[in-house]
């Protein structure tokens, strides 16, 4: 039985995959909710080099739709220009944009993301000692050392982007 294989397929059904879970990190490092809907432009590969391009357009204007409705968009634009101010991203090798409106941020919000802050410096915290503690490093199985150096990373980035958009 032949399989069939369709690789630049599965690439682009990754980068779908891929651009979904970006819109909705994005939306909830923003603090939006799933209601508020945004519009996502999709430029082609940005290195270039790609042979594929028309095919890569026509693809995500086919399915657009699984944008729209996974992502919670209004509007999938594929090969438009992004306006000035747009979020940019690169994902999976495709450049995209997203218009975020401008959000009133309420006293409650606010408060939020001070508490968020707290909690992951607290962690963050801990981590540091852990990972400065040589016994630890030393004596700890080498697997609880990454995870825990790739939690302190991930910590890092968290704290960073809660205070950019502190507001």
């Amino acid at each position: 039985e032949e399989v069939l294989e369709d690789p630049e397929a599965e690439r682009l059904t990754s980068a779908v995959k891929a651009i979904i879970t970006t819109v909705r990190n994005l939306r909830a490092e923003r603090g939006f909710t799933p209601k508020d809907r945004f519009t996502l432009y999709v430029g082609g590969g940005v290195d270039g080099t790609r042979t594929g391009e028309a095919r890569e357009s026509n693809f995500f204007r086919e399915y657009a739709y699984l944008l729209t409705e996974l992502a919670r968009l209004n509007e999938v634009s594929v090969d438009g220009e992004a306006p000035a101010g747009a979020h940019q991203d690169v994902v999976e090798g495709f450049s995209i944009a997203i218009v975020f409106p401008e959000k009133v941020i309420s006293e409650e919000q606010r408060e939020k993301v001070r508490r968020d802050i707290e909690k992951t410096r607290t962690e963050l915290a801990s981590m540091d000692a852990k990972l400065a503690n040589e016994q630890f490093v030393r004596n700890a199985p080498a697997q609880i050392v990454e995870s825990t150096q790739a939690r302190q990373a991930e910590l890092r980035a968290r704290l960073e982007t809660l205070q950019q958009n502190q507001g």
